[in-house]
């Protein structure tokens, strides 16, 4: 009786055992994995962090990585805007660049707001563009965990070809490898994320890789749980192992919030006196005089551009200090450069037209007399 019931656990706990396993290897679709990897990414509202970033690019005599620049970084982020501010050192700096360099940055879906202050120079250099520019001076915490596809915005779907993505478990780690190309192309560069399921469906690597395998760059992320239960990145790396680039950055996070209110006067800067803003959305550049000058201008420029992509005129924005009227008359809108390039390429095609109809005329006018004093010529020698 006691053979068979330890006969009968031994069957029960291979049968769970079993079970658990084919759980565990539940095979999925490119697109259920990019499902449940966006259900994890819906939990995060907000973050607010601070981190301290270090960079690496060669090596020296004794193969240690050659330390090139530090940052000390605040980062915000809501769904609707991010804010950034970044104070860079170098180490072994050129004469003519500055000993550290903050940078700050404003972007909404509809337009960005640049800041660079260099200690020592005499005036600030600000830029107001359309449209999100995700081009950072970093890597962004949240897209160091949830950037899939390069674009610098989190979870961001688009240009992936589920027509040769795929999805394999690794036996060893069992992370979920997901591969697909950036685009249709039959040289489309590719991307490998490794998924790690027992942590919300969170990449933990992500691989950069040429269309035939070559690795590009790679980005690895260490994780923990947060009180709440969301998992939030502490350390994170990227690297370029290219042995002619040899890049790293490592970043680790000193402080960082989830889903805490953020006040929209955290998410956004104001340009300092003597900032000289070249302002993309209005077409202008111009100098601030006064501290609050800004305001005025771009809260216009930005309420215009979320309504309208087309450049603003300058009527209608209210500036009232501008650099110099030379600028603002040489200040021309991309529609006029568009207008002059059309115009000029108009009059080289018509030039041309006029050369080629000169040289034909003269070929016609030329070519009567030449063959005429040829034949004379031809009856001088007969003679």
């Amino acid at each position: 009786m006691n053979v068979n019931r330890i006969t009968k656990c031994v069957l029960l706990t291979l049968f769970l055992f079993i079970v658990a396993r084919q759980c565990q290897a539940k095979e999925y679709s490119p697109e259920e994995l990019l499902l449940l990897m966006e259900a994890s990414y819906q939990r995060y509202k907000t973050m607010n962090a601070e981190l301290e970033a270090t960079y690496y690019q060669g090596y020296d005599e004794s193969g240690k990585r050659i330390k090139q620049r530090t940052q000390e970084i605040i980062y915000r982020w809501t769904r609707d805007r991010d804010y950034s501010e970044v104070n860079e050192r170098y180490m072994d700096r050129p004469v003519d660049m500055p000993e550290s360099v903050l940078y700050k940055k404003s972007t909404t879906g509809k337009w960005t707001r640049k800041l660079m202050i260099g200690s020592g120079e005499g005036h600030p250099r600000g830029a107001i563009e359309p449209g999100r520019k995700s081009l950072d001076k970093f890597t962004k915490p949240n897209c160091a965990i949830w950037e899939i596809n390069q674009s610098g915005i989190p979870m961001d779907k688009s240009n992936i070809d589920f027509s040769r993505a795929s999805v394999q478990t690794d036996e060893t780690t069992g992370y979920l490898i997901m591969k697909f190309r950036l685009g249709d192309h039959k040289k489309a560069a590719q991307i490998v994320l490794h998924i790690d399921p027992t942590r919300d469906y969170i990449p933990i690597i992500n691989e950069f890789r040429t269309y035939d395998g070559r690795l590009l760059e790679k980005r690895t992320c260490k994780l923990e749980r947060s009180p709440d239960g969301l998992w939030i990145p502490k350390e994170y790396s990227w690297e370029n192992p290219n042995p002619e680039i040899n890049y790293l950055a490592e970043y680790k996070v000193e402080k960082i919030e989830i889903n805490t209110p953020i006040p929209d006067e955290q998410l956004d800067f104001e340009f300092p006196k003597g900032t000289i803003i070249t302002d993309k959305v209005a077409g202008l550049r111009y100098e601030t005089d006064l501290d609050h000058i800004i305001e005025d201008s771009i809260g216009q420029s930005a309420a215009e551009s979320e309504q309208s992509s087309e450049l603003l005129d300058v009527n209608d924005l209210n500036i009232r200090t501008i650099a110099t009227d030379d600028e603002l008359d040489n200040t021309i809108t991309e529609e006029e450069m568009q207008k002059i390039k059309l115009d000029t390429e108009r009059r080289s095609h018509h030039k041309g037209k006029i050369v080629l109809l000169g040289v034909s005329l003269l070929i016609v006018l030329v070519l009567p007399i030449f063959l005429y004093f040829r034949r004379i010529r031809q009856k001088i020698q007969n003679v």
